[in-house]
Order: structure tokens, then C-alpha cells, then sequence
């Protein structure tokens, strides 16, 4: 019994340019921005964009100086022209294989040939592309309707971009009957067929099959249409509410695709509930997991060994105080701010939500008792310390609360320390460096300038910040919705990747200098496995093995068993 989730389900590259846009936008403008129709065929994205002040709008209503984004659909040229008529400021989001059916069309019309579309009479992409076609094109919805075009001398054929592939070769076979001339061009999305021929493998092999997506969305519904024409039963939702439970309780395998316009969380939220629908439960070691996870068991643990690091690589005696105060504060602090993010958790990870959810008054009771016990152990090892506690415990506090002046916001669009971009990841990483290695070595006498103190610095850094952004790429889609600025989001995926492995390399070549020249002590061989375990995760988070779900915060979590297993062999040997 079990869940499989199609590699390819959720947004494509042309939507997922077309939210970058709008987003982007709606930032730069500071105020409302405006989609020509709705930016994608998704109703509970809609309602998120709205929330940020992106709203759908009709060419009729375009007021002068309005920002007004053009889907990834695209539209006919005279309807750019009445928009910039209306004096629109035009954000365009045209899917670039939109735009390449555009230029198509526009250049065998120019030769004198007739144009047919191959896709949905009425849909947006296909209005879009009859204008370019000035009046001398056709759309062709089947074979059946191919048959009965009249002939013609010259034709010229294109796809509508989701078209269904073996519905394209087929009204192809019936056109070319048609024409004396014909020119065929093969303008069907690569995405769109990947997710096509991968649906219907799991069609093929599965129970039943849940399509997750709206209805309005020509390639959603394309998927469900070639499940059901495999006769394998075939859901297709918007969310997770819409699920049947007696329709589905009689099912041991059962897969799950969504279209190009349904976001991560969508689907990770069907996929939740289908799990609790067939009462698929982890085991005993994975229900512990689950809860360490929730519960920052491993940051913990992860906290306390880099504290022991720290003090190993700066050559004094780590007291228990160091370890508390690294620990408790780190636990309340990821607590806290988890608490008072669950909007973006909501969104990114459902089940975990629920749990902050359900035990809201005795998570916050844990982490403020962690946080005074962090403050109780700073105070025994001495005032500075104390300070530098307090500070950060302060900076955690007041992360999500708007803290700048009106005029200030109103001049940068930031009123919480969170809206700066990046400031989650380089925070939770400095805060990490601070409580495991200045902390300590202050109260000890031994922050020194040199490379035992930067390794001491570096390694709790790298982990914590590579940890933090690794799950934000995962999460992109859902903090954009919210306004969370990460780095992901800043960045792009594409450099933030780049950023990533920058780091990581830098750290791990540190590390293993340092050590093998005796610039630093034995321990710093301490660093070296889990700097290259952060490749094992990133590399499986790149060919999305761990793309999705709960076990990607396990496995990037699971580094900090990793420091602690290499943490006790280096005490065993006596590298220390």
C-alpha cells in the first residue's frame, strides 16, 4: 500500500515565470499590480496573489499607469494595443514556447498560407494565437473536425502548447489530406508531453490514479482524460477536501500528478490526506522521527556537537554550560519562529503545520522555557556572554514583528527584519556560529584570531545556512506566495544552487587544508564528513528523489547525526 508522485507534477518553467513576473512586480510597485485575466488556471492561487495585490482585469478596466502583467497564455496583438491604448504599463509573461507559436504563425501567414491551431476552441493560448494569424486561421479541436475542413492550397500547422500529442498526430494525418501544401510544426510543450507519457505509465501500473489541479486548466484536465481513457479510475480534485474516502479506501496503489498550474503545496497536501484516507502510517522508528523532527531533536543534538567542535578546534574544555546554552537556545528559537511562520508552513508543509497547530500552547510553553534556560546557563559564564544571549534571543523575538518606522518602510517595503531579503538564511546561520563558537570561546578565554577559530565559525555557519536555504529551494513556490524574501527567492534557483555549492566547497576545503597541513587541530578532520554529506542531499534534492514531502527535512536534519558520528570517532582516535 502506498502513494507514488509523478516526477513532473506542479508548475512548469512557463508558469513559474509568469508568478516571477507578477510577483516581482507587485514588489517593485509596492501596490496593486494587475493580471489580464487570471494569471493561471488555479483557483487557490488566485486567491493568494490577490492577497499580495495581484488581481485579475479586463482590458476595459485598465486605468493609466497601471502595472498589467500578460499571462504566460499570451494574448492577440490588438489586444496589446488597445492595453497600451488604455495607457497600461505592460509586464509581459508570455511563455517563451507561446511566443515561438506566435512567431510561427505570424511568419507562414506572411507567405500566404492558411493557419490551423490544433487545440481548445476558446481557450485563452488559442485566442491568443488566432490573432496573430490576421484573420486566416482556423482552429481544429480533433480528427473528426479536420475532416470536415475544406481543402486548401497552403496550410500551415501548430499545436496549441498542451495540446495531447496523440490527438495532435492524428488531426495532423487527417490535415495533410486537406492541402495541397502543408507545413507542420510541432509546438507541443516538452513539458507538457513528459508529464503525458508519464501519467499514463502510472495509469498503467497504479489502482488509481489522483489528478490534482483545476478544473479550468486545459492540461489538468488533459491528464485525467488519459487515465480515464486506460480505464484505470481517475480523481480529479482542486484540494485535498475534495477526496472521497469510501472511493478510495479500496485502493492499495495509488499515484498522483497535478498540472502545470498546481503549486508543491497542492500536491503535498493531497498527498497527506490520501495517506490518512488508506491509513498509511510510519513505523515506530518513523513515527520517532517524525516528532524528533517537529520537535528540533536534531538541531539539538547537531547544536550541542558543534559546541563540543568549537571548543575541540579552539583548544579548551567545553563546559555543560556552552553545550545548554547553544542547545535551549537553538530550540526555542526554531520554535518560535516556526510558531509564528505557520501561514508559509501551511502552505509548505501541511502535516507538520497541523502538529504546530494542535500543540500551539505547549510548543510555546517548551521553547519560552527553553529560552530562559538558555539565558540562566549564559548567566554563569559571565556578563558578555549573558549579553550576546540576550541580544540574539532579542533579534529572534522581534523577527516577524514589523519594528520599522512607517516612513522607512514605506521607502524600502520593509517592516520586519524578515521582509529583508536573505535574512532568514544568513540570520538562523550567524545565530548558529554565535551560540556554538563565540559564546563558548568568550567565556573561556580563547577567541583568537587564526584558522582554528574560523573553522570554529565556519562549520555550524555552512551547515545551518546550506540546511536553511536547501529547504527553502524546496519551498520557493509557497514563501513567494507569502512574501517570505529567502534567498531562493532573491536569487532564482539557478544561483542559488551555484551560491550553495560556492559555500560548501569554500568550508570543505578549509576543513581539509587546515587539517592535513596542521594549520588547525586534529578535530577540524571532524568537519570533513558532514560538509560532504551536504552533497549527498543536495545532489538527491537536484534529481528530485527528495524533491518533495517530509523525508527531505529528515535527510538534511540527519547531517547532524552525521557531525556527531564523526565528532565521536575523532574523540575515539584521538584526533582531538
Amino acid at each position: 500500500m502506498g502513494v507514488r508522485v509523478a516526477q513532473f507534477a506542479g508548475f512548469c518553467m512557463g508558469v513559474r515565470r509568469a508568478l516571477n513576473i507578477a510577483l516581482n512586480a507587485a514588489h517593485r510597485r509596492r501596490s496593486g499590480v494587475y493580471t489580464l485575466g487570471p494569471l493561471i488556471h488555479n483557483p487557490q492561487v488566485i486567491d493568494l496573489l490577490k492577497r499580495r495585490g495581484i488581481c485579475p482585469i479586463e482590458i476595459k478596466d485598465v486605468q493609466p499607469g497601471e502595472t498589467v502583467v500578460i499571462r504566460a497564455h499570451g494574448i492577440a496583438p490588438e489586444e496589446r494595443s488597445a492595453l497600451e491604448a488604455a495607457g497600461g504599463v505592460i509586464c509581459d509573461a508570455t511563455c517563451p514556447r507561446v511566443m515561438r507559436v506566435q512567431r510561427t504563425i505570424e511568419r507562414w501567414v506572411g507567405r500566404g498560407y492558411e493557419v490551423v491551431v490544433v487545440g481548445d476552441r476558446g481557450h485563452a493560448e488559442v485566442v491568443g494565437l488566432l490573432g496573430f494569424s490576421r484573420g486566416h486561421g482556423t482552429v481544429v479541436e480533433s480528427p473528426e473536425e479536420a475532416r470536415e475542413l475544406r481543402r486548401h492550397e497552403k496550410l500551415c500547422v501548430v499545436a496549441q502548447t498542451t495540446q495531447n500529442r496523440e490527438v495532435f498526430s492524428q488531426t495532423v494525418e487527417e490535415l495533410r489530406k486537406r492541402a495541397e501544401e502543408i507545413e507542420v510544426f510541432d509546438t507541443l510543450c516538452d513539458s507538457t508531453s513528459r508529464r503525458q507519457r508519464e501519467v499514463l505509465d502510472l495509469a498503467k501500473s497504479s489502482d488509481a490514479v489522483v489528478v490534482v489541479g483545476g478544473r479550468a486548466s486545459a492540461n489538468t484536465r488533459r491528464l485525467a482524460e488519459i487515465c480515464e481513457a486506460t480505464g484505470t479510475p481517475t480523481f480529479h480534485i482542486e484540494t485535498e477536501e475534495e477526496l472521497d474516502p469510501n472511493a478510495l479506501k479500496g485502493f492499495s496503489q495509488i499515484a498522483v500528478t497535478a498540472g502545470a498550474s498546481t503549486p508543491n503545496w497542492m500536491i503535498n497536501r493531497a498527498v497527506g490526506r490520501i495517506e490518512e484516507i488508506l491509513g498509511i502510517e510510519p513505523s515506530v522508528p518513523g513515527k520517532f522521527v517524525r516528532w524528533a523532527t517537529n520537535l528540533n531533536l536534531q538541531l539539538g543534538l547537531g547544536a550541542a556537537c558543534l559546541t563540543v567542535f568549537g571548543a575541540l578546534i579552539q583548544r579548551f574544555v567545553p563546559r555543560v554550560e556552552h553545550v545548554l546554552v547553544s542547545v535551549l537556545y537553538v530550540l526555542a528559537m526554531h520554535t518560535i519562529n516556526t510558531l509564528t511562520d505557520v501561514e508559509s508552513l501551511e502552505l509548505n508543509e501541511p502535516r507538520r503545520a497541523r502538529f504546530y497547530v494542535r500543540y500551539r500552547k505547549g510548543l510555546l510553553v517548551l521553547a519560552s522555557a527553553c529560552g530562559v534556560g538558555a539565558l540562566l546557563a549564559a548567566s554563569r559564564l559571565g556578563w558578555l556572554p549573558l549579553a550576546i544571549v540576550a541580544v540574539s534571543s532579542l533579534a529572534g523575538l522581534i523577527y516577524n514583528l514589523s519594528i520599522f518606522p512607517p516612513a522607512f518602510a514605506r521607502l524600502t517595503g520593509y517592516r520586519r527584519l524578515r521582509d529583508i531579503p536573505g535574512s532568514r538564511d544568513l540570520f538562523t546561520a550567524l545565530a548558529w556560529s554565535i551560540m556554538t563558537a563565540v559564546v563558548p570561546a568568550l567565556s573561556a578565554g580563547a577567541l583568537k584570531l587564526g584558522f582554528p577559530a574560523a573553522l570554529a565559525l565556519l562549520l555550524p555557519f555552512t551547515i545551518a545556512f546550506i540546511r536553511s536555504v536547501t529547504l527553502d529551494l524546496r519551498d520557493i513556490e509557497g514563501d513567494r506566495m507569502v512574501g517570505n524574501e529567502t534567498i531562493p527567492v532573491a536569487l532564482g534557483r539557478r544561483w542559488t544552487k551555484a551560491l550553495v555549492l560556492v559555500v560548501v566547497s569554500g568550508s570543505l576545503a578549509l576543513a581539509a587544508v587546515s587539517a592535513a597541513f596542521g594549520w588547525a587541530p586534529g578535530a577540524a578532520y571532524c568537519a570533513v564528513p558532514p560538509l560532504l554529506f551536504v552533497y549527498v542531499y543536495l545532489y538527491l534534492y537536484h534529481i528530485r528523489a527528495v524533491a518533495t514531502g517530509p523525508f527531505l527535512d529528515w535527510l538534511v536534519d540527519s547531517n547532524f547525526v552525521v557531525v556527531a558520528l564523526s565528532l565521536a570517532a575523532c574523540l575515539l582516535l584521538g584526533r582531538s
